[in-house]
C-alpha cells in the first residue's frame, strides 16, 4: 500500500460533454479515454468514480454559476512526485488531452502535495455503499482555513457517523486546474466557489450513508460555503490494488497489449463494444446511446 505522508494523488473532477446520455458517457470513458489513462507511466492506482447527484436536505442555497455540475471523478495515485512526471512528459498524455473533447466539456485536475490526500478511517468492513462529497468555499478563503476546518472541524464530525467504513479526504487547495491545459472546447477554469475538499465515503449501506450526509449538510463550518454529494454508481480501477469491496468493472483488452505501461497490470476483459469513427479533423463522431 502507499503511505499518505509520501505519496501523492492527482484528483480530476469532471463534466460530461453535452450531448452525451449517462450510458454512452459512463461506456466511453471507462472503455475509451480510461484505456488511454491507464497508460501513464509510474502511477500506482488509476480509480474512476462514476456518480450520481444525491440532494443533501438543508444544504446551503448557492447560485447556480457557483455549482460545479460533476459528473464523474477520478483519482490517480503516485507513490513519489517523481513518479508523477509521466503524467507531464508521457506520450499518451497528449492523446489525452485530445480525446477530452469527444467525452468531457469541463475538466478541472489537481496535482495535490504530498499529505494533502488522507484516509483518517479504513475500518476494514464490507461497504455497499459509497459517495463523494465536494466542499466548496468562497474565493478568499486561505488554504489554512481551509485546512483547518477540514481537519478540526469536518473530519471529527464524519468519524463520529453511524456506519462510516472508509474515509478519504483530499485537500485541494495546493492543486491548480489551470495547469492542465486542453483543446478548445473543454474548460479548465472554475467558476464561482473554489473547490477546497473532495471527501470519498464508504458506508455500510445507503440508507445510513443517507442519514448520515444530511446530519452532515445541517452543520455549519468555519470555511465551507457549500457541499455537493454524489452517490458512486461505479468504481472502476486499475493498479496493485483494487478498492476494497468495490465493484470490479475490467479494463477491455486493449487492441495491442492488456497491460498498462505503469507499474501494475490492468484487469483482462471484453466490456461493452463501441462502434466509433472520426471525421477529417480527427475528431470522433460519437453515436447516440448503443445498447451494451
Amino acid at each position: 500500500m502507499t503511505n499518505d505522508a509520501k505519496s501523492v494523488s492527482t484528483i480530476a473532477l469532471l463534466q460530461r460533454k453535452d450531448g452525451l446520455s449517462d450510458s454512452l458517457f459512463s461506456r466511453y470513458w471507462r472503455d475509451v479515454h480510461g484505456v488511454l489513462a491507464a497508460r501513464i507511466p509510474g502511477f500506482w492506482s488509476y480509480t474512476q468514480f462514476h456518480v450520481k447527484p444525491f440532494v443533501l436536505k438543508s444544504a446551503p442555497a448557492v447560485a447556480n454559476d457557483d455549482t460545479l455540475q460533476m459528473d464523474a471523478l477520478a483519482e490517480v495515485i503516485f507513490s513519489n512526485d517523481a513518479d508523477r512526471n509521466g503524467l507531464i512528459t508521457s506520450d499518451v498524455t497528449g492523446l489525452i488531452q485530445i480525446d477530452e473533447k469527444n467525452v468531457f466539456s469541463r475538466t478541472l485536475l489537481y496535482s495535490l502535495e504530498a499529505g494533502a490526500s488522507r484516509t483518517p478511517v479504513d475500518a476494514g468492513g464490507v461497504q455497499q455503499a459509497s459517495y463523494i462529497l465536494i466542499v466548496q468555499s468562497p474565493t478568499d478563503c486561505s488554504p489554512t482555513a481551509i485546512s483547518t476546518a477540514l481537519n478540526a472541524e469536518l473530519v471529527p464530525m464524519l468519524k463520529n457517523l453511524l456506519g462510516l467504513v472508509k474515509l478519504r479526504t483530499h485537500l485541494l487547495t495546493s492543486g491548480d486546474p489551470s495547469l492542465w491545459s486542453t483543446v478548445p472546447g473543454v474548460n479548465n477554469a472554475v467558476v464561482g466557489a473554489k473547490n477546497s475538499v473532495a471527501i470519498q465515503l464508504d458506508w455500510t449501506d445507503h440508507a445510513t450513508a443517507e442519514t448520515g450526509l444530511n446530519e452532515c449538510a445541517k452543520t455549519s463550518f468555519s470555511a465551507f460555503k457549500v457541499m455537493q454529494a454524489y452517490r458512486v454508481d461505479a468504481r472502476p480501477c486499475d493498479g496493485r490494488q483494487w478498492p476494497p469491496h468495490s465493484p470490479r468493472l475490467a479494463w477491455p483488452r486493449c487492441p495491442q497489449d492488456h497491460r498498462r505501461s505503469g507499474r501494475g497490470q490492468s484487469e483482462r476483459g471484453s466490456g461493452a463494444a463501441l462502434h466509433l469513427r472520426s471525421d477529417a479533423a480527427g475528431t470522433l463522431i460519437v453515436p447516440q446511446d448503443q445498447s451494451p
